[in-house]
């Protein structure tokens, strides 16, 4: 049964619907090889080929975290098992179904390739033992239903994870978006307050050169108002001016830069 194979890994939510669908296939192929049989042999063999098929499906997922290789042999030994399941009945045809969930396994566990490859063998399989077992006509035309509804259900898990890939891509990505947009908020928030702290160190650097230059002259024409009170007591009410408006401009400027500094912060 060949399909495109996955391009990414499933979801664990994904193999485990995949897994519980297998119940109700085993349960209808055992169903039918109970109610099919003429041989009590026949029958046994059936139903033991069915308990290990059974087994090894339920015990291959924790084998392969530990063993990665085992999923080859389990495969091989799974492969054989539903082939033997066909030719030891020969007039009943429902041990194809039995290639399904081994096909989702493949898709779950395989890169593309070889699932493509496994798939090929499967198909293959199904056809050549439905013709020798059923003849030309009614093998072709059994081993062709049964690849087709492989190809369904298999095709529906394709899409349904190429669905969930795209959306689990979008969410990726969404996140990845809104982690940048918090990122570039903090770095404007960040630039904003490195500009008002620099807005506020230049303003208190006029401020300290500012003031310091008026008080220097005031504190010098201060000094020379004092000489001149007793050597020349005329220019001092023009020096005293000189001080008051030195003193009213330095205000000024304290008052202004001080404005700043508040509408900085």
């Amino acid at each position: 049964m060949t399909l495109p194979a996955r391009s990414t890994p499933s979801e664990p939510a994904r193999f485990r619907a995949a897994f519980w669908m297998s119940f109700p296939i085993i349960v209808f192929v055992t169903l039918r090889k109970v109610t099919a049989s003429e041989d009590t042999a026949g029958l046994i063999a059936a139903l033991v080929l069915l308990g290990v098929y059974l087994l090894l499906l339920t015990t291959q997922r924790a084998i392969t975290k530990r063993l990665p290789a085992y999923f080859q042999f389990y495969m091989l030994v799974q492969f054989t098992i539903v082939l033997a399941l066909g030719l030891l009945q020969p007039h009943e045809d429902t041990w194809a179904v039995l290639y399904i969930p081994l096909a989702f396994q493949l898709f779950h566990e395989f890169p593309r390739r070889a699932a493509l490859a496994w798939s090929a063998s499967f198909a293959l399989s199904v056809l050549l033992v439905m013709i020798y077992t059923t003849g030309w006509i009614s093998g072709l035309g059994f081993g062709l239903f049964y690849i087709a509804s492989g190809i369904f259900f298999v095709a529906y898990d394709y899409q349904y994870a190429q669905v969930e890939d795209a959306r689990n891509r979008s969410q990726d990505l969404l996140a990845g978006l809104q982690s940048a947009n918090q990122e570039l908020e903090q770095a404007a928030r960040q630039a904003e307050e490195l500009a008002a702290a620099r807005e506020r160190e230049q303003i208190a650097r006029q401020l300290h050169d500012s003031v310091s230059q008026i008080i220097f002259s005031i504190t010098l024409d201060a000094q020379s108002a004092r000489l001149l009170l007793d050597k020349d007591p005329q220019r001092v009410p023009s020096l005293l001016d000189r001080l008051q408006e030195q003193t009213s401009r330095a205000l000024a400027q304290m008052r202004d830069l001080i404005s700043q500094w508040r509408t900085s912060n």
